[in-house]
C-alpha cells in the first residue's frame, strides 16, 4: 500500500464528514492506502478527540465544530508551503517551522481541551 500521512488521511475523513459521506464512502477514499482495520482506528480515535461523531446508527459521521477548525487550520498550513503539499516544503528551517507551529496549535486547540 502507498504511504499517506497521518494529517492528510485525517483531513480526508474530516473533509469526507462534512459532505455527509457514509463509512463505506470513506473507506472507498482510503482503501488503497490503509487497511479497513486502520480506517477503523482512525475513525476511532478521532471520535475519541471529539473531531468527528457518528451518527445514523454509527454508519455516517459528522464533523464536529473542532474538526473543522482542525481542517480550517490544516488547509490554512498546505496554503504556506510552496506547492500546496506539506511533504513536499522546500527549505528545511521553514518546514520545522511550520511543522512545530501547527504542532503546538493542534495540540493546545484539540488534546488538551
Amino acid at each position: 500500500m502507498e504511504s499517506v500521512s497521518r494529517l492528510l488521511v485525517v483531513s480526508i475523513i474530516l473533509r469526507d464528514s462534512s459532505r455527509g459521506y457514509g463509512l463505506y464512502q470513506i473507506r472507498s477514499q482510503l482503501e488503497a492506502h490503509l487497511t479497513a482495520s486502520e480506517i477503523n482506528k482512525y475513525l476511532v480515535e478521532m471520535t475519541h478527540h471529539g473531531l468527528i461523531c457518528p451518527v445514523r446508527g454509527g454508519f455516517n459521521y459528522e464533523m464536529t465544530a473542532k474538526g473543522g477548525h482542525f481542517l480550517k487550520l490544516y488547509n490554512e498550513l498546505l496554503k504556506e508551503t510552496p506547492d500546496g503539499r506539506i511533504e513536499n516544503c522546500t527549505g528545511l528551517f521553514s518546514f520545522f517551522f511550520l511543522l512545530s507551529e501547527f504542532g503546538s496549535k493542534l495540540k493546545n486547540r484539540f488534546f488538551l481541551s
